[in-house]
């Protein structure tokens, strides 16, 4: 019995290695302007919204949990660095500009936009009224929690920390431990909190 247990998982490897393969041309062939690293490990059910002259880019080593959004719109970059371990249900959204730098970690249910609804003219419905964008920057080693939102223009510097549920709606400098709505600086993170560079 151990036998056919270990036979089936070894057959279960195989056809998770296949399809990935499949769904990885698949992705590629459809958007010839994404770069997937090699060993970017994607998992099933993200769903992909990127216009044909979009480009974007998934760095090496970087982990897409399942069921995330990934929007990039006409000219807009999309950039995710080396090593970012993204959790389940995140959205990434990007009219212009959204880059986020190697290392980050990302927990569940994050939504990082460039963009928001323009309301200038209240005599057209919001939907009409098109969408007003700033670029969007994640420093290296960023650490988001859960359930975080980070808007368009916002900046975190490397080494940042943002507590769960926070909004994040102005750009902070490197080392800061931010959280709250609107978030705010907790304090700034001391040389001992900081990872060592292997």
């Amino acid at each position: 019995m151990k036998a056919l247990y270990l036979a089936l998982g070894r057959l279960d490897q195989r056809l998770s290695a296949w399809l990935e393969r499949g769904r990885r041309a698949l992705l590629e062939a459809r958007h010839p302007r994404l770069r997937l690293a090699p060993d970017a490990w994607l998992e099933p059910g993200t769903l992909w919204r990127l216009d044909q002259d979009a480009d974007v880019v998934l760095g090496a080593r970087t982990r897409l949990r399942m069921s995330c959004e990934l929007k990039a719109d006409r000219g807009a970059r999309l950039a995710i660095g080396r090593d970012v371990h993204i959790g389940p249900w995140c959205t990434f959204s990007a009219l212009e500009q959204l880059e986020i730098g190697d290392d980050c970690l990302i927990a569940e249910r994050v939504s990082i936009r460039d963009h928001d609804h323009a309301i200038a003219d209240p005599a057209l419905p919001y939907h009409a009224q098109g969408y007003v964008t700033k670029p969007v920057r994640i420093g290296r080693n960023v650490w988001i929690g859960g359930g975080v939102t980070i808007v368009k223009g916002v900046e975190l510097g490397d080494n940042c920390v943002v507590g769960a549920n926070a909004v994040v709606t102005h750009s902070f400098p490197p080392n800061s431990l931010i959280a709250g709505v609107p978030a705010r600086l907790v304090r700034t993170l001391g040389e001992h909190e900081l990872p060592r560079a292997s």
